[in-house]
């Protein structure tokens, strides 16, 4: 009926006239018996073809297998370049994970690149060893859950995490499935989970790029199939400064390949594959796939085929007249100028007529929403519609300043000076297309610098017939959009939530029907009647038509975290509070690790479904006997490991409950001391009592102390983000040191005697600290193509290693050098650094004769950690795409090539036997699209 209606299907004048408010539901009619011998038939023959298979005899087989060995290698080549005083190795691509294979299938699951029948709670198996990228032997933890969801009859509620899918009943509280198709090859898409209006079938969305058709009831596995490629957008920069633009069609895109001329000097692509949404239509039997360029595929769930593909008319960024604009010498990375866009799919009432609208957000403030049948302009939404008095107060009504953040904060005038340039970040659709919701920023060149910046701009909602703006949430003195706007499924009701309170609206009347103040979120029940609040000390639930509180649920104060408001650079944001479909229960994920049902009318618990989710891992703890790993995450949550079993042996929560900066064993292992932003816990690692507490003085109590001892630096390079530390906490089992940037000075203090040791004064205004040595000796900064090496007690400075100037790029488009990664070797002899110089290299320092002794090159992506062994003969190097290499000492032989999966390499740390090592991806601050993090790969080193 859908691909019927598509190919005859005329949109009428006005858009919203046809938008369906509810859809009948169509039950299928029972299939005809006019041809019953054809089963017969077919059993009849099944039974004729195993009798012939069984007479083959499995003699025979051997014939058609082909030999085999599991540790079967592949010999690795690495050169070694003579120099006179430096080697230059780079690592041999052909060295990619040749050991350990065996971990490929583990307790009957396939790797990271094979496809597994769904996990049922009868086999519930090891899942530390579940989908192990390829030279990992296990994983702790079950990462973050990245998604949580009720069916719409309330029979299940799915869980969606870095692990897997988990089915469960929500009456029992029993485990359906255990769904672990899902592998993380790419970090592009959360997984998601999505309910079919009718319930029947759930449809999920993973780091694979794969989106899977699954049975409620059952949790089965119905089909699968691959995010489709749309158009592509190519850029091109020329040697002359110029940009240009082409299309790239959907069957050329993975095939296209670009020679460049002598006038191209460089390239991006964007769009094709990336998935940016899915959605059921009202008739249970439809999804809607949607890439980021707006381009649209619609698959018939019965049958697993598409029905059909729209592609919107994009036009080209106005590149000339932008730079005019910005008053630019010349533009920015293509990447800035993609445009926003979004799509709207439904069907009209009875789901005869299938309708499609294309938004397009432009670089001049302006938006467009056109038929994506015709391509003919609906509307245009610009701020030459609004009023004159709207103009002239700078403010839009009837939704105005309604969400205010806490504390003194100065209003910035919403009129804006002539120079500013608006961008439109990104616009979505309300459910029933009627609403459209823009962020944007201010774009400038500040004349003092110029240099290239931004200033936050509104979120704005406008009407889509007749492109009048409805509201404007008003601009303050921060730099990005931090407010979440979201409608009930039937469009009705709207919320609006900021740093300091929410808002809600009846989009009928396009009055306020309540307003609160606070930090909370806000999540609608699937029939559209009811909302709860999720507050720090409780839960409300609300009736939307009454406008009352129905119930409240009183919890421990910072049980639940609030979820990070929406911002243009985070694409995706985990949801980790959800309320069924009535309204009667809560599920939602505690800052401890649970996931719990809540009865909203009982205003009790229900139960807790599962445990052990683990948040971003901010360090990590070898004990001494190697059998045992402390963690540390940026709540303040502190974990002890057995290595053994995979399983969590005792948690502990730090009185700071925030950023763990660093942990250490006793040498008996019996008690393990933590830091967070200065404050010093040693802890009891068997009963995981606290034992003793303090400060250290001039950290925590000073007013030229850095903001936290812990706080991190982020760097976004093109199609990457990553973190680096600006503060080191160097633990030891007789104390350590802290070092920290404060004021753009370096303070150093001794742990265990609470002094301050040294502050240094000659940095540069972009130093940071890379590594401490591990005698708490000498510690290492990097600034300006150098790396500068400091005494810690007299704050003296020790020596200056310079990067070779030939390894500095001159190209002016090319990415700026930087270090952002450095390690000592145990016995404090060399000094390892690495970032973003060319080929991403990595330089290595013989201290005593402070002489430049190798440098290496092998990894794709800047270099962002890295860590010796402790018997000093293996240098671990993490980049910001999760690849890790492992190097020799002596000889710098590259030994292996590592790929973890979920963003960065956060940490890496050796076992004391040196023939172990743990790593973690991501961290909770990071720019990065998706919050990565929350898992630990255990990996062997290979024999030398």
């Amino acid at each position: 009926m859908i691909r019927e209606a598509i190919t005859n299907f005329q949109i009428s004048p006005t858009l919203t006239e046809n938008i369906m408010q509810e859809v009948s539901r169509l039950e299928p009619t029972t299939p005809s018996g006019s041809k019953p011998l054809i089963p017969w038939a077919i059993g009849a023959s099944s039974v004729v073809f195993i009798v012939l298979l069984l007479g083959f005899g499995s003699q025979y087989l051997g014939l058609f297998q082909k030999p085999y060995s599991l540790e079967a290698q592949t010999e690795t080549t690495v050169e070694l370049v003579d120099a006179q005083v430096i080697q230059n190795l780079d690592a041999d691509p052909s060295v990619l994970n040749q050991f350990n294979q065996q971990n490929a299938n583990r307790d009957g699951r396939e790797n990271a690149d094979d496809e597994k029948s769904n996990q049922a709670s009868g086999d519930i198996g090891d899942y530390t060893r579940w989908n192990l990228p390829e030279g990992a032997k296990r994983k702790l933890g079950k990462g973050r859950i990245t998604d949580i969801q009720f069916s719409p009859d309330n029979t299940r509620v799915a869980l969606a995490d870095t692990v897997g899918i988990w089915l469960y009943d929500v009456d029992t509280g029993a485990e359906i499935a255990r769904l672990t198709e899902h592998t993380r090859k790419t970090e592009e898409a959360l997984p998601r989970v999505l309910f079919s209006p009718d319930g029947k079938t759930f449809a999920s969305t993973g780091y694979d790029n794969i989106i899977r058709i699954y049975e409620t009831k059952s949790g089965k596995n119905l089909f699968s199939l691959e995010m489709p490629i749309g158009p592509a957008r190519l850029f091109k920069f020329e040697k002359d400064g110029s940009w240009s633009t082409n299309i790239i069609p959907a069957n050329e895109v993975e095939s296209f390949n670009f020679i460049p001329n002598g006038k191209t000097i460089g390239i991006e692509i964007q769009g094709g594959r990336y998935l940016q949404s899915i959605k059921y239509l009202p008739d249970g039997k439809t999804l809607v796939i949607q890439n980021s360029n707006g381009t649209i595929w619609l698959w018939d769930i019965n049958t697993g085929e598409q029905i059909s593909t729209f592609s919107p008319n994009l036009p080209d960024p106005d590149l000339d007249t932008y730079q005019t604009l910005m008053q630019l010498e010349e533009l920015p990375i293509p990447s800035r100028w993609t445009l926003a866009t979004n799509t709207f799919v439904n069907t009209t009432l009875g789901g005869t007529q299938v309708i499609i609208a294309f938004a397009i957000g432009d670089k001049n403030g302006t938006m467009s929403i056109r038929d994506g049948h015709t391509d003919r302009q609906i509307s245009i939404l610009s701020r030459e519609n609004r009023s004159k008095k709207d103009a002239a107060m700078g403010v839009g009504l009837p939704i105005v300043d309604r969400v205010k953040r806490p504390g003194k904060v100065r209003q910035i005038p919403n009129k804006l000076p002539y120079d500013w340039v608006k961008w439109i970040t990104k616009i979505e659709f309300s459910p029933d297309g009627k609403t459209l919701v823009s962020w944007s920023h201010h774009r400038y060149v500040d004349r003092l610098n110029g240099r290239w910046s931004a200033r936050q701009g509104p979120t704005e909602l406008w009407d889509v017939a007749s492109g009048k703006r409805l509201g404007i949430l008003s601009l303050y003195e921060m730099r990005w959009s931090d407010v979440d706007v979201l409608f009930t499924q039937d469009g009705k009701t709207l919320a609006i939530t900021g740093s300091g309170g929410c808002t809600i609206w009846d989009m009928t009347t396009k009055r306020e029907i309540a307003l609160f103040q606070g930090e909370l979120d806000v999540i609608f029940s699937g029939n559209s009647k009811q909302f709860c609040l999720i507050k720090n000390e409780k839960m409300e639930i609300w009736d939307i038509a009454t406008q009352s509180e129905i119930a409240s649920i009183n919890t421990v104060p910072g049980q639940y975290t609030y979820k990070q408001k929406n911002s243009a650079f985070f694409r995706q944001k985990p949801n980790h509070t959800a309320i069924s479909w009535s309204g009667d229960i809560i599920a939602a994920l505690d800052r401890f690790g649970s996931a719990d049902l809540w009865q909203s009318k009982k205003s009790s618990k229900l139960r807790t479904l599962t445990t052990s989710y683990t948040n971003p891992f901010t360090t990590l703890a070898f004990a001494n006997d190697g059998n045992t790993l402390a963690s540390g995450d940026g709540y303040g949550n502190i974990q002890i490991w057995d290595l053994k079993t995979g399983k969590i042996r005792t948690t502990f929560t730090s009185q700071q409950k925030g950023f763990i900066g660093g942990l250490t064993f006793s040498t008996n292992n019996q008690t393990l001391t933590s830091e967070s932003d200065g404050h010093i816990e040693v802890w009891d690692t068997t009963t995981g009592n606290q034992i003793n507490y303090y400060t250290v003085p001039g950290v925590v109590d000073q007013p030229t102390a850095p903001e936290g001892i812990s706080s991190q630096a982020t760097v976004s390079l093109r199609f990457i983000s990553f973190s680096y530390p600006m503060g080191i906490t160097a633990l030891t089992p007789n104390g350590g040191k802290l070092v920290a940037l404060q004021n753009h000075q370096i303070g150093v203090w001794d742990i265990a005697t609470r002094q301050h040791l040294s502050t240094i004064t000659d940095t540069p205004f972009r130093a940071f600290i890379l590594a401490c040595s591990y005698d708490g000796k000498t510690f290492a900064t990097q600034g300006e193509g150098r790396v500068s090496l400091w005494n810690t007690h007299t704050g003296e400075k020790l020596t200056t290693f310079n990067i070779p100037k030939d390894l500095i790029p001159t190209n002016k488009h090319a990415l700026p050098p930087n270090i952002y990664a450095g390690a000592f070797t145990h016995n404090s002899n060399i000094l390892a650094v690495g970032g973003s110089y060319r080929n991403n290299s990595l330089f290595l320092w013989d201290i005593a004769n402070q002489s430049s002794i190798a440098v290496l090159r092998g990894h794709e992506y800047p270099v962002c950690r890295m860590a010796f062994s402790p018997d000093n003969t293996i240098l671990a190097s993490g980049d910001g795409g999760g690849d890790i290499h492992l190097w020799s000492l002596p000889g710098f032989r590259h030994l292996a090539k590592f790929k973890s999966v979920g963003g960065h390499i956060n940490k890496i740390v050796f076992a004391p036997d040196s023939k172990t090592f743990a790593t973690t991806n991501g961290h909770a601050g990071s720019y990065s699209s998706i919050d990565q993090g929350g898992i630990i790969y255990l990996w062997d080193v290979p024999s030398k």
